[in-house]
Parts: C-alpha cells; structure tokens; sequence
C-alpha cells in the first residue's frame, strides 16, 4: 500500500513550525483567525495531517555545475596594500 498523503510530504507545508513535527500550510493566503485578529496566519498543521489539496513535492532538479577551473591559492596574485 502507498504512503497515504501527509502534511509532511505536500509541497505546500512549511515544516519551521514552533515544534517538531508541526508546520504552516501555504496553500492558501493568511486568514484571520479570529473576529479581533487583524493580522492574518497560515494554518499550524502536524506533519501527519492531511486535507483534500494535498500535492507531492516536486522533484528537485539536479544542478549542473558548469565548468569551473579550480586556481590554487598559491597561483593568485596577492593584493598589497599601500
């Protein structure tokens, strides 16, 4: 059986919660939290929620180095300073 969708697999939850395991859902824009909030917040969700929008993180795309001559340092001109 799969791995059922989780918070901690969906590439919109932010894991920099105040605790382990816990995390911001980043689907939506901030909603206000109450009728006095003026300041909107991200839902604080545990990594083992779920929701029906749950999307899989992406694949990361490999990074290709280009080509880079490694100079030792003994080979670079030393700055004096005057």
């Amino acid at each position: 059986m799969p791995n059922p969708p989780r918070c901690a697999t969906c590439r919109w939850w932010d894991p920099r919660g105040f605790a382990e395991g816990y995390g911001y859902c980043r689907r939506n824009p901030p909603e206000r939290q109450g009728e006095s909030d003026d300041v909107g917040a991200w839902p604080y969700t545990e990594a083992q929620g779920w929701c029906g929008e749950h999307e899989l993180v992406p694949p990361a795309n490999p990074v290709v180095m280009p080509n880079v001559h490694h100079v030792s340092l003994d080979e670079v001109p030393l700055r004096h300073e005057t």
